[in-house]
């Protein structure tokens, strides 16, 4: 089926610059002066964006320097190049091996050139991730593979394309890998994966339980994503990685309230991945229209629903496991303040892990110690008390308490431990890693409020609820699969039939729905209330 071809969403986008600057190269189209009233209001829209953007950032000194500053700013108007990771599962290291000599000119024998004016650099090799990162963007490969079939970036883009389908690479920035590559997962590990689509993140979990020689993988990875719609986007996306998918299982819950077998709150995840719902600024590069939508409050919208599901997933983690709190976005109210926030809360339980020197040979910049908190005006408000007092009553829900640097300091919480990778330093998108261990018996939630009273962590506090366990609900009848499904699966998964003990169809409203699990999965999936679990796999 063709794909229809859209209208330019970043027709508008284009044109918003940082204040000052003019890019080396700028081929975009401004709108004529035909364009319609409502066009017009759109761009004023995204000049104001972009001036509010400029000017909370600045405020929140992400980076001091005011020249590195305009070069992070003139950065996210640049295309972002494309980047992989290649498979690292061992089963399939012929597969690799062959795509890789085929793939020999563009990555390792490529050499710097120029197409259309515009420089193609030398891609660059990430060895903690085993990642690739091209010289060139989409829009680049494009152009130079409609002009003509045979040039080279036209059978590069052609050799991603055929081993993307067949699951020997995986597109995924540079950035979005680091936070499973610092869990460092390990063949037995249970991972968790509590936010979990599009997926990427949970097939480098997926391919780091395979990727060992010595150790056939005894654990598996839980991928949670609460959209339906997403979560089959997920489960397909994950399906090119064909049998290394009887270790995964994809739930449907809310982060927040993720149900749990051990209700002492011991945790039962060895590694957890907690990449959280943010505004999105780092992904400017990707998604250019972004500027548009972009307003100073976005960040603080979500401080709450953040740091409720960071705290529900530290209490599914075992004592000694790892987790990586992350985001896509520069806010340190979505990033420094919500970890702050949760090693508080935890009283001694977690720590900051130093992180910086897993990613050898990429430059990742220290947490903040200290930041702002803004209104829709972009006017400062030094701390809780002082932002009930300034606001009308009926603006106080939008803040938290938590949103502000802890009072008593943050030098004992060692924040500068988190990561801060900026677009113009690896000319990457933007991202923020926490990595956090676990060290303790994690605190019970405090009780919730009644009959109006409020709860024990005052007005200004993120409610806990969220850590009280929950157990799944129990299961809907299995029928049989018919052989004609059971072969299906088996040649999409290349699988052998040989090996599966039993199948089954989950029939619930009205749709079918097929599992495959590992014993392991399906041994997990009978402590938490599934006791006659469909498929499992030896």
């Amino acid at each position: 089926m063709k794909r229809k071809k859209s209208r330019s969403k970043h027709l508008y986008a284009k044109r918003i610059r940082p204040s000052g600057i003019t890019p080396e190269a700028d081929t975009s189209k401004y709108p004529t002066e035909s364009q319609d009233a409502m066009g017009a209001e759109m761009e004023v829209t995204r000049d104001i964006a972009v001036q509010q953007f400029e000017a909370y950032y600045r405020a929140q000194r992400i980076i001091p320097d005011e020249e590195e500053f305009v070069r992070l700013l003139r950065c996210l108007y640049k295309p972002l190049p494309i980047s992989f990771r290649v498979s690292a599962v061992t089963s399939r290291q012929l597969e690799v091996e062959a795509a890789m000599t085929q793939g020999r000119p563009f990555l390792h024998d490529a050499v710097q050139t120029r197409v259309d004016g515009l420089t193609v650099f030398k891609p660059v090799y990430f060895g903690w991730c085993g990642a690739w990162q091209l010289g060139c963007d989409d829009r680049l490969i494009r152009q130079a593979s409609k002009q003509d079939k045979t040039s080279h970036l036209a059978q590069l883009q052609r050799w991603i394309a055929q081993h993307t389908a067949n699951g020997v690479i995986t597109r995924q920035e540079i950035v979005s890998m680091a936070p499973v590559a610092l869990l460092q997962i390990k063949p037995e590990h249970r991972v968790l994966d509590v936010c979990a689509s599009p997926g990427s993140k949970t097939t480098q979990a997926l391919e780091a339980l395979h990727a060992s020689e010595e150790h056939s993988p005894r654990g598996f990875v839980v991928a949670n994503e609460l959209v339906d719609k997403r979560s089959y986007l997920l489960s397909n996306r994950c399906a090119a990685l064909g049998s290394a998918c009887r270790r995964l299982m994809v739930t449907s819950h809310r982060a927040q309230i993720f149900p749990q077998f051990d209700k002492s709150c011991a945790g039962e995840y060895d590694r957890i991945i907690c990449d959280v719902p943010c505004s999105g600024d780092g992904t400017f590069r990707k998604y250019r229209d972004k500027w548009g939508h972009w307003l100073p409050h976005m960040g603080r919208g979500l401080h709450s629903l953040q740091l409720q599901i960071a705290i529900r997933a530290i209490g599914l983690l075992k004592v000694g496991g790892l987790m990586t709190y992350s985001t896509c976005s520069f806010n340190p109210l979505e990033n420094e303040a919500v970890v702050a926030a949760l090693l508080a809360r935890g009283t001694g339980a977690i720590e900051l892990v130093p992180a910086s020197h897993l990613l050898q040979g990429f430059d990742a910049r220290p947490g903040l110690s200290t930041w702002v908190v803004m209104d829709e005006n972009l006017n400062a408000l030094p701390s809780y008390d002082a932002a009930l007092r300034a606001l009308p009553k009926a603006r106080h829900c939008r803040f938290r308490d938590s949103m502000w640097p802890p009072q008593a300091g943050t030098s004992d919480m060692h924040l500068d431990r988190c990561l801060r990778l900026y677009p113009h330093l690896m000319n990457t998108g933007g991202f923020f890693i926490a990595l956090l261990r676990k060290t303790g018996q994690w605190p019970p939630p405090p009780q919730r409020a009644h009959d109006g009273h409020a709860s024990a962590g005052g007005p200004g506090t993120v409610a806990a609820s969220t850590s009280v366990p929950r157990t799944f609900a129990p299961h809907l009848p299995y029928l049989p699969a018919s052989q004609v499904v059971v072969d299906e699966v088996c040649c999409k998964l290349r699988l052998n039939p040989d090996r599966l003990q039993k199948v089954g169809v989950l029939h619930a409203r009205g749709d079918r729905r097929l599992f495959l699990l590992s014993a392991e999965l399906a041994q997990h999936l009978a402590q938490v209330g599934y006791t006659d679990p469909p498929i499992p796999l030896q």
